[in-house]
C-alpha cells in the first residue's frame, strides 16, 4: 500500500511537478500603445491627427478585451505600466493589440 501510493505521487509530481515552467506570460504596455498610435498619427496631415481616429471613449476597455482573448489555461496577459523594464520569459504584444484596435476603431 506504501509502495502505490508513493509511485502515484511520483508519478504525479512528473505528470504535473512542472506546471509554472509550462505557463506563458504575455505582456500589454499602455505606454508602448499609447508610443504607436503616436508614430502612427505623426504620418498623417494636420487635420486628420487625433490619436485613435478620436473615439477615445471606450478605449482602454477595447484594449483589456482584446488582450483577453489571448488568455487560456497555460497563458496569462500582464499590464505593465512602463516600457522600460526587460522581458524574460514573456513576450510583448502591445504592438499586436494596437493592431487590433486599430482595426475595430475603423470599422465604425
Amino acid at each position: 500500500m506504501l509502495t502505490i501510493g508513493f509511485l502515484s505521487g511520483w508519478l504525479g509530481f512528473l505528470l504535473f511537478g512542472d506546471i509554472a515552467g509550462q505557463a506563458r506570460v504575455l505582456f500589454v504596455s499602455m505606454e508602448a500603445i499609447i508610443r504607436l498610435e503616436e508614430e502612427r498619427i505623426a504620418k498623417k496631415p494636420e487635420k486628420e491627427k487625433t490619436l485613435f481616429f478620436s473615439k477615445k471613449e471606450g478605449v482602454l476597455e477595447r484594449i483589456e478585451a482584446i488582450a483577453k482573448t489571448f488568455e487560456d489555461r497555460r497563458t496569462k496577459v500582464v499590464f505593465v505600466s512602463n516600457n522600460s523594464g526587460k522581458i524574460l520569459g514573456g513576450e510583448g504584444i502591445s504592438e499586436l493589440i494596437h493592431q487590433e484596435l486599430l482595426k475595430e476603431l475603423e470599422k465604425e
